[in-house]
């Protein structure tokens, strides 16, 4: 049985969750809501590693078809995507704590490059999708 699909779950949840908390308090005022956020992107980004590990595993199970070969490339390079968007997010915040307070304004960099990884994110799960129910 594969492991990928057990772990791959947690890092989208809390990515989501994450940014979607930031987002919040940029609007509305929260500290605690701001935290929570970046907790859950933190959380995240570290839930990244074995999940991309077990992929990397998981891999081998399949079929080595031009097609699957292609799907894998593309999967591989969005977690990759992910541990660094998220990871410079993550390590700018810890150069900056002042973005805990929900009064202090992100740059407007941080928003861009939550939104171009979350879309990174959702491609990335679409194409882990194809991998497991079309080219099993």
């Amino acid at each position: 049985m594969p492991l990928h699909p057990r772990f791959v779950h947690f890092p989208i949840a809390l990515l989501f969750v994450g940014v979607a908390l930031i987002m919040y308090t940029a609007r509305w005022r929260n500290t605690y809501a701001r935290k929570a956020g970046w907790l859950n992107l933190l959380l995240g980004w570290i839930a990244l590693f074995p999940t991309i590990v077990t992929g990397l595993i998981d891999q081998n199970r399949l079929e080595p078809t031009p097609e699957v070969t292609s799907a894998v490339n593309r999967h591989i390079t969005g977690g990759i995507l992910l541990l660094v968007i998220f990871g410079g997010i993550l390590y700018a915040r810890l150069r900056n704590p002042t973005w805990d307070d929900p009064d202090t304004p992100l740059p407007a960099y941080v928003p861009l490059l939550m939104g171009i990884g979350l879309a990174i994110l959702i491609l990335t799960g679409e194409i882990g999708g194809q991998l497991a129910y079309v080219f099993r």
